[in-house]
């Protein structure tokens, strides 16, 4: 039977992302997927390498459009405008939203589909992740998050309660809302309590549904000036949606700025504590076979 809902894929891509892990995110999102999207928007952010646009060259299958730099975005951070373009291009139903240096289980389009389809009032939707070290040499652990509605509006008080690269949202309900809100740093988390402050019915599969690059290099991203102060724009715009109370902020506002200061070893060893160890396993076929993919493509 023909789903009643489509079913589209919105990502950007910019002057910063690798190569290869670019090629590897949408091999496995476009040529690996047991249940194909309907549609794909790439959204590109202002002039990018000739070695990007190669990758780019690569996927027709996705609908590229172009947009100039951001750069009246908190600190020309762009990604949440971009977001929002390719969501108003897609067209979908529903819209799966894309990083595009992570690595996608072949089930990911499939195990979203199913859960929309199976449950009519279900705007915002994700999974969970095995989080990688930088060159997916060795898995750090899970990120696990709650799968019931109610925990996770719970969850979402003190931590972000869903897996980005995993999460697939109701297109309209989102336009509706304004789409990513424009903050320097986890915009992500904020469109996500946004949805939820608006009582929309959300859910989590126990699946995992994505390979995460993360590693040292993550921990250093988030613990630069720049990030500190994008997080704090984050989080002055979930006290203004009433997600915090004033105590709760304060607590996020101190922690948060604690953390990002201590030095980086002590970050890594704080960060590997969040993670668990239930789902470790060798490194995803569908990264062997999106690098087989390109190491051909780089022989011809």
């Amino acid at each position: 039977m023909k789903p009643s809902l489509t079913y589209g894929g919105v990502l950007s891509v910019y002057e910063g992302d690798h190569p290869v892990y670019l090629y590897e995110s949408l091999h496995t999102l476009i040529h690996g997927q047991s249940q194909k999207l309907d549609a794909c928007v790439g959204v590109i952010e202002g002039s990018i390498s000739q070695a990007i646009e190669a990758v780019v060259a690569q996927f027709p299958e996705i609908q590229w459009v172009r947009i100039p730099r951001q750069i009246d975005a908190p600190f020309s951070f762009g990604l949440p405008a971009a977001l929002n373009y390719g969501i108003d291009v897609v067209g979908t139903d529903v819209v799966l939203k894309v990083d595009t240096d992570d690595v996608y289980c072949e089930h990911r389009v499939k195990w979203t589909a199913k859960a929309f389809e199976n449950d009519p009032d279900l705007v915002l939707h994700g999974g969970q992740v095995i989080e990688w070290d930088e060159a997916f040499k060795y898995p750090i652990g899970d990120r696990l998050v709650p799968e019931a509605h109610e925990e996770i509006v719970k969850y979402c008080t003190w931590r972000n309660p869903f897996n980005g690269p995993t999460v697939a949202f109701k297109r309209k309900e989102i336009m509706d809302l304004g789409g990513f809100p424009v903050v320097g740093a986890n915009e992500d988390y904020c469109l996500w309590a946004l949805i939820l402050e608006h009582g929309y019915t959300s859910s989590n599969s126990p699946e995992i549904y994505v390979h995460w690059r993360g590693g040292e290099n993550l921990v250093k991203r988030r613990s630069n000036p720049r990030y500190r102060i994008g997080e704090k724009q984050a989080l002055d715009y979930l006290r203004q949606i009433g997600l915090y109370t004033r105590w709760q902020y304060a607590v996020h506002v101190v922690t948060k700025n604690l953390i990002r200061r201590l030095p980086l070893r002590w970050n890594i060893y704080i960060y590997s504590l969040l993670r668990s160890k239930s789902h470790l396993q060798p490194a995803p076929v569908e990264l062997q076979e999106a690098r087989s993919h390109y190491q051909q493509l780089q022989s011809v």
